[in-house]
């Protein structure tokens, strides 16, 4: 949608690339101080209920109860002078449902999911509401407020749940998955076209796609972050046709999160970061164009996956943002500053947050 994307051209830093490194930053926990993240957290609490943490790290329960073992999924974006924040979130009675944060508004679609998969949350290009999920029959399904449930016919692996770009400029979002033909990772756009890029993935986890800007080509693109079949995290860029290869080794069975990192790279599109968890447990961020990685000592839960999002505050400055669940089993998140705070407040065990920008 084209307000949501000036947002993005908004946040666009003209910045040099910096130089390849590796950072290794030993932290302590410590508390969340009371202060303008930038930033906002769904997650699923110990007690079954959708949970969120507002910009300022206040804790909300919403009372709605979720699908052991899912995910929620959230999203803001402004459009016709209303910055709607939504959640997606699979409930206990295994329909999807969604939240406007804003106005409390909670609605149950009535479409069934698979259990143990999470939706995927973005808007069309005309501003209304639209989910990717797994449904009940291993399906890819695409849920329109105001229009329905759609069936595209396309199955997905195992447990593995897909995911859905924001929409770019006259075009809209691009949903990535796992075709259980061959593990291989797939993409449907807007206009109805499948195609399996030939990569394979890692059976137990999910792919994770963001949008980005484009200078040398003609309109958005998007690009994919996921684990391969033998343990790599992989970066798929959907307008090159590019498959990079990191050799980071990630924690089997767990996702990776994409997202933009604010300035074009030499190949014309988005430089991406991704976040995830390594074989040791740690969370790791990495910079694949630019050969920067960065890890902290604070490890994950098992089997969970960390969200992350690129925060740009009105003066210019920002980064990356990031929630995670940590090996203490509470919600955990990692500020712009780059110091992983622990919030205190307990997660179900083995699901991962949804992080978001907020306004």
């Amino acid at each position: 949608m084209s307000a949501h994307s000036g947002h993005k051209r908004r946040w666009r830093l003209l910045a040099a690339a910096v130089a390849a490194g590796l950072a290794i930053a030993a932290l302590s926990a410590r508390p969340a101080a009371a202060a303008d993240f930038g930033f906002s957290v769904a997650f699923q609490g110990s007690n079954g209920h959708l949970w969120t943490v507002d910009r300022s790290g206040a804790p909300h329960d919403t009372g709605l109860g979720m699908a052991p073992g899912t995910n929620p999924a959230a999203v803001e974006a402004c459009v016709a002078g209303r910055c709607p924040i939504e959640i997606a979130f699979q409930a206990s009675t295994g329909t999807l449902w969604t939240l406007d944060v804003r106005t409390g508004t909670p609605t149950d679609t009535g479409l069934p999911m698979l259990d143990h998969t999470s939706p995927s949350i973005s808007f069309t290009s005309g501003g209304a509401v639209e989910v990717a999920y797994h449904g009940a029959n291993r399906d890819l399904w695409t849920y329109v407020a105001g229009v329905g449930g759609h069936d595209s016919g396309l199955s997905i692996t195992g447990w593995s749940s897909p995911s859905i770009s924001l929409p770019g400029q006259f075009r809209g979002p691009v949903i990535a998955y796992q075709t259980p033909s061959g593990g291989y990772l797939c993409l449907l756009t807007s206009d109805g076209v499948n195609s399996c890029p030939g990569s394979v993935m890692d059976p137990a986890s999910s792919p994770s796609i963001t949008y980005t800007a484009t200078t040398n080509w003609p309109g958005d693109g998007a690009e994919v972050a996921y684990q391969s079949f033998d343990g790599f995290l992989c970066v798929y860029n959907v307008t090159t046709g590019s498959t990079l290869r990191t050799g980071l080794n990630m924690s089997r069975g767990t996702s990776p999160s994409v997202a933009d990192y604010g300035f074009i790279g030499a190949d014309g599109t988005d430089v991406i970061q991704t976040a995830f968890q390594a074989s040791t447990s740690a969370l790791w961020l990495a910079t694949p164009a630019l050969q920067i990685q960065r890890s902290w000592t604070v490890g994950m839960a098992a089997g969970t996956s960390p969200a992350a999002i690129e925060v740009r505050f009105d003066d210019g400055t920002g980064g990356p943002a990031i929630a995670f669940q940590g090996t203490d089993g509470r919600l955990w998140t990692v500020p712009a500053t780059g110091i992983p705070a622990s919030s205190g407040l307990s997660m179900a065990p083995g699901t991962s947050p949804a992080v978001y920008q907020t306004f």
